[in-house]
């Protein structure tokens, strides 16, 4: 009877190893591939303050210091300049947008294989005017 119980708690302590060292493999994978394979978050010319403010503690999150300064708007309330500074444990990126008084492009901020960045967007953007001479942007 005694050997049986050692039978079945040796048993039981080869299955929970097994099975915690599985979950851990699933989540140091997961982690990994965030990692490496970077975030970004986006910044268009129509954030305000407020967004901007929320965007700052999205990245803190992430483990990314962000802030802006020299931020300027135009009379449609547009971003037209600012300059951004994001740092992390390896890295940090400060950049200005301004182009004369013209909005400003969509900003990717974030982390890209370990290294903070902030650029310009290489996604295209896409405008229209529909039957109802509404400006539409994809």
């Amino acid at each position: 009877m005694i050997k049986h119980n050692y039978i079945f708690l040796f048993s039981a302590l080869i299955f929970t190893l097994l099975f915690s060292s599985t979950i851990i493999a699933q989540e140091k994978k997961s982690f990994l591939q965030t990692r490496f394979n970077g975030f970004t978050e986006t910044i268009t010319k129509d954030f305000t303050i407020e967004k901007l403010s929320d965007f700052k503690k999205n990245l803190a999150k992430e483990s990314l210091f962000f802030t802006y300064s020299n931020l300027k708007f135009n009379k449609q309330n547009e971003i037209i300049k600012i300059t951004i500074t994001v740092k992390n444990k390896r890295s940090n990126s400060e950049v200005t947008f301004y182009d004369r008084g013209k909005p400003i492009p969509n900003i990717k901020v974030g982390e890209l294989n370990g290294i903070a960045i902030a650029t310009k967007s290489t996604t295209l953007e896409f405008t229209f005017t529909d039957s109802k001479s509404e400006k539409k942007s994809f």
